[in-house]
């Protein structure tokens, strides 16, 4: 078990995963777990966004 902030905690719950899928992070349009997240942060990153 990890412990997690409640800043941490409020993301997750966003995500609207739980209970869904067997991942927290998915595609949704394949409903497939994401495999390579630090391809979807470099995409975003170039779109001005931070991780």
């Amino acid at each position: 078990m990890i412990p997690l902030n409640d800043t941490a905690i409020e993301v997750l719950d966003r995500l609207g995963t739980e209970g869904k899928f067997d991942s927290l992070f998915i595609n949704l349009q394949t409903k497939e777990p994401l495999t390579a997240v630090n391809k979807v942060w470099g995409a975003s990153a170039g779109e001005g966004w931070t991780a």
